[in-house]
């Protein structure tokens, strides 16, 4: 039911029994912008009396800076009797703000027997839907026990960062990582103690990296970092270095301290691979390589002479730290 037609069709002393009625605020405002009529849930919002506004025009719940592009909609209204809808923020009498589909429709009441426009504006507040959506979207996101980014966001921000490095003709890098050990005392001190070793690792690594980096788990005890930016192989080593020392210092756990360390693969965009899949792939490979070189450090396998060279440092066919 369109609540403007039944409005067109009752007298105004009986407009504000109708809308007082319905559960949501409601209000109607003249062409002057000024409110002819508000419902008890507007009142309620805004923490003020039906008295209050009726002396008040629109500006009195739209902030300074938003009322010129407000009143232009109101006017199209008029002008036009085409409906309006979006969503906006409106802050409560409390200091709290909302989100809220906005109604605007306009209507044509009699008044001092001629039929007069008004546009009749209804609030609905999708603010609990939207945390909503926005925690759901998050948790699909992220990985529940450390929050880092999932696999999932990862392959979005590897598409993203691909993307943004070819047209500024700038590369990035990635660094995978595994924690050595991490079974053993796992097995030996239970899954407690793998949660905690997990979830420091995880704020040492946001710790060590930039804003417009991100860090991701894979799963298990692995982790990836995308380093934006990269002009130089070497930054990507200096990155894997901080890592390494990162991780490796002590974790507290209960009355005792847990020691583990890393071992990093780094692949860099474009030189060894062109995409999201042959980077990372490119970093799982060589990942076993840094574990059987002795884990605890990290590691560039270098396709051809000119990857070696690129690096510029003494390669043998691996560069180890």
């Amino acid at each position: 039911m369109d609540i403007t037609k039944v409005l067109e069709n009752v007298d105004k002393n009986q407009i504000h029994k109708i809308i007082n009625y319905l559960p949501i605020p409601i209000f109607i405002i003249a062409s002057n912008y000024r409110f002819v009529s508000v419902n008890k849930p507007m009142c309620d919002f805004f923490d003020c009396t039906i008295e209050v506004f009726l002396r008040k025009t629109d500006d009195f719940i739209i902030p300074k800076k938003n009322i010129d592009a407000s009143r232009k909609i109101t006017d199209e209204i008029f002008s036009s009797g085409q409906p309006y809808e979006d969503e906006e923020i409106l802050t409560d009498g409390r200091g709290e703000q909302h989100i809220f589909l906005i109604y605007k429709r306009l209507i044509h009441l009699q008044q001092a027997g001629y039929e007069t426009p008004f546009v009749i504006t209804v609030l609905m507040d999708v603010t609990r839907f939207r945390e909503a959506e926005k925690n759901a979207t998050h948790r699909a996101l992220h990985d529940t026990l450390t929050g880092l980014a999932n696999r999932s966001h990862l392959n979005q921000r590897l598409k993203e960062a691909v993307t943004v490095s070819t047209a500024n003709a700038q590369g990035f890098a990635i660094l995978l990582l595994d924690l050595d050990g991490f079974k053993s005392i796992n097995d030996r001190f239970g899954h407690q103690a793998g949660d905690q070793i997990l979830c420091v690792v995880a704020k040492r690594l946001t710790d060590t990296i930039r804003r417009n980096d991100v860090v991701a788990r894979l799963g298990g005890d692995e982790f990836c970092i995308v380093q934006a930016n990269v002009d130089h192989p070497d930054q990507a080593h200096e990155l894997a270095d901080r890592v390494v020392h990162a991780v490796s210092r002590p974790i507290p756990f209960g009355s005792i301290e847990l020691t583990i360390s890393a071992s990093v693969e780094i692949a860099l965009f474009p030189e060894d691979g062109d995409g999201p899949d042959a980077l990372l792939r490119k970093a799982d490979l060589g990942l076993y390589q840094v574990k059987g070189n002795g884990r605890a450090g990290y590691l560039r396998h270098a396709l051809d002479a000119r990857s070696l060279q690129s690096d510029g440092r003494n390669h043998a066919t691996n560069e180890w730290n």
